[in-house]
């Protein structure tokens, strides 16, 4: 199947840059007519990169967006007028998934499968659930306090862990924070995303959401796609 990248070396890389942008569109300049078709168009073009990333990011911050925009509708309990917009929006991801001869609904299938199953293979699992696995076997006190940031080579040559690839082992970002910062740095990281995200700002919380969801699912930290979502993060005060 053709997976179409841009300029970027795979699908989720090209669906990673595009989300904030989606964000930026849809949370920003609220007055504008025609920013709801460009933000069709961007979560379009995400979802056939045929990027589990690009797919799931795009409806997750659609979400956000019918949240934001009904929220008076949320708070006084009138469910109807919030569920109507994100109904909507459903049928037509639904119908662009199956009027493209079943490759990005296989794909998607495939990559679920893969992940709930524990298929070593699958780049699901491999994204998500290996990091998850290393931390399963520390003690009690690295779980807590992690095994501290750049030393899982060294703590590897001890021999206290079972992994699949060794020294190499590939890592999402969150699962990366929780062995080398254990549950107290996990904590302190995201109290620092959200504390420096401007108060007034519905964009820069969306963009600190994303973050999180993107450290879920890829190793972005250090990353040029983590330093541009937490730099309009800082200065979108909108």
């Amino acid at each position: 199947m053709f997976r179409p990248t841009s300029f970027f070396p795979e699908p989720a890389a090209f669906a990673q840059y595009m989300a904030p942008l989606l964000i930026l569109v849809l949370f920003t300049n609220v007055g504008e007519k025609k920013k709801l078709l460009k933000a069709a168009f961007i979560s379009i073009v995400m979802i056939l990169s045929t990027s589990t990333n690009g797919i799931v990011f795009s409806l997750f911050i659609w979400i956000l967006y019918f949240v934001y925009i009904n929220h008076d509708s949320l708070k006084n309990r009138r469910f109807p007028i919030f569920l109507v917009p994100l109904f909507l929006f459903a049928i037509v991801f639904a119908i662009l998934i199956l009027f493209t001869d079943n490759t990005i609904s296989d794909h998607v299938v495939q990559q679920f499968e893969g992940l709930f199953s524990k298929n070593q293979s699958s780049s699901a699992y491999l994204r998500i659930m290996r990091g998850f696995d290393i931390y399963s076997q520390l003690n009690f006190f690295e779980n807590i306090l992690g095994i501290g940031l750049g030393t899982y080579k060294s703590y590897y040559a001890t021999g206290v862990l079972t992994v699949y690839d060794g020294e190499t082992e590939y890592m999402s970002s969150l699962s990366y924070l929780f062995v080398s910062t254990g549950v107290i740095g996990v904590l302190l990281f995201i109290y620092s995303l959200f504390y420096n995200v401007p108060r007034r700002s519905m964009a820069s919380h969306a963009l600190a959401f994303l973050i999180l969801l993107s450290f879920f699912s890829s190793s972005l930290f250090n990353s040029p796609t983590y330093a541009l979502s937490y730099l309009f993060l800082l200065h979108l005060d909108l």
